[in-house]
C-alpha cells in the first residue's frame, strides 16, 4: 500500500498544500502521514475511509485523518474537489481557540474514540449560501497559494481558520445533540485513558493524536478538569492500585505492572502521595 508523505506536498515555510483536481479513474486503497480534507464541488464518488465506503457529492466534505487508509471510486464519470494537505503542527493556537477546542477535539479525535461512530460522522455537508461561501474560501485559497505574493502563509492560515470554523458549525455547533455529544466526547477520552492506564501516557501523545499544540492541550485539560494530565494519570493510577490491594493477592510489582508504574519505587511515590502511606500499611488496613 502506497504511503504519501506531508513533505512531499508542503512548501517550505508552510502549514498546508491546497489544490484543485478532476478525478476520472479510481485510486487505490493508500494512507499518509498527514490530515486531510477533501471538498466536492462537483460530480460524486465512493470515498473509502479505514474501511467505511461514503458517497460523497457536491457540497460534501470529509475529513480524513493521518494514518487512515483512503481509496477513491468516481461514480460513472469525472468529479472535481478540493485537496488540502495539513501539517499537524497547524493545529495550535493558531487554530485552536477556546471557542472551538472542544468541536476539534470532536473532529480530530483519536480513531479508538471513533469506534460506533454514525456513517455519517466523517461526513460534513455544506449547502445553499453555506456552499457557496466555503467555495469561495476554497478558492481563494488556491489563489493566495499559487501566486505566493507577500505574507501569504500568514493570509492562508487565516482562512483556514474560517474554514475550520465553518466546518464546526456544520460538524457540531448546530447540532441537536450538541449539549450531549461534548460531554460525551470527553467521556470517551477519559474512557482512553482508564484503558490505557497500564502503559506510559505522555502529554506529547495525547496532544499529538489531536493535533493540539502540547501546552494547549494541557491548558483545555485543566479548565476541564481542574486537574493537569499529569495530576490525573497520578490520581487514576493510584485508585487503580488501592483497588487491587483491597481486592487481589497480586504482588506490588504486578500491581506496578496493571497500573503502568514504571517501578515499585514509582508505585510507591505516587501512592503515597495520594492515600499518605505505603502500598504494604494500605493493604493491611
Amino acid at each position: 500500500m502506497q504511503v504519501y508523505k506531508a513533505e512531499d506536498y508542503i512548501k517550505p515555510g508552510l502549514h498546508l498544500h491546497i489544490s484543485f483536481s478532476t478525478c476520472k479513474r479510481p485510486e487505490n486503497l493508500h494512507c499518509h502521514d498527514f490530515p486531510e480534507i477533501v471538498y466536492i464541488v462537483s460530480g460524486s464518488a465512493l470515498q473509502t475511509v479505514d474501511g467505511r465506503t461514503y458517497r460523497a457529492e457536491q457540497g460534501d466534505l470529509l475529513f480524513i485523518n493521518r494514518k487512515s487508509t483512503h481509496a477513491i471510486a468516481p461514480n460513472d464519470r469525472a468529479f472535481s474537489y478540493y485537496n488540502l494537505i495539513l501539517n499537524p503542527d497547524i493545529f495550535s493556537e493558531n487554530i485552536v481557540t477556546e471557542q472551538n477546542a472542544f468541536g476539534l477535539l470532536s473532529l480530530t479525535a483519536f480513531d479508538q474514540l471513533r469506534d460506533g461512530a454514525d456513517s455519517g460522522d466523517r461526513l460534513i455537508t455544506f449547502g445553499g449560501e453555506d456552499r457557496l461561501e466555503f467555495e469561495r474560501i476554497l478558492n481563494t485559497m488556491l489563489r493566495e497559494y499559487e501566486r505566493e505574493q507577500m505574507a501569504y502563509a500568514s493570509v492562508l492560515n487565516s482562512y483556514l481558520n474560517v474554514l475550520f470554523t465553518l466546518m464546526l458549525r456544520r460538524f457540531l455547533w448546530n447540532s441537536d445533540d450538541t449539549a450531549r455529544s461534548q460531554p460525551e466526547r470527553w467521556q470517551q477520552l477519559l474512557q482512553y485513558i482508564d484503558e490505557n492506564l497500564d502503559r506510559k501516557l505522555t502529554l506529547g501523545e495525547l496532544a499529538k493524536a489531536c493535533f493540539y499544540n502540547p501546552s494547549y492541550f494541557s491548558r483545555v485539560f485543566k479548565e476541564k478538569y481542574h486537574l493537569t494530565l499529569v495530576e490525573y494519570l497520578n490520581r487514576e493510577r493510584a485508585a487503580r492500585a488501592a483497588t487491587l490491594l483491597k481486592t487481589t493477592d497480586l504482588t506490588v510489582l504486578e500491581i506496578c505492572e496493571r497500573c503502568g508504574y514504571g517501578d515499585k519505587s514509582g508505585l510507591y511515590r505516587g501512592f503515597q502521595r495520594i492515600y499518605g502511606c505505603t502500598p504494604s500499611e494500605y493493604r493491611k488496613k
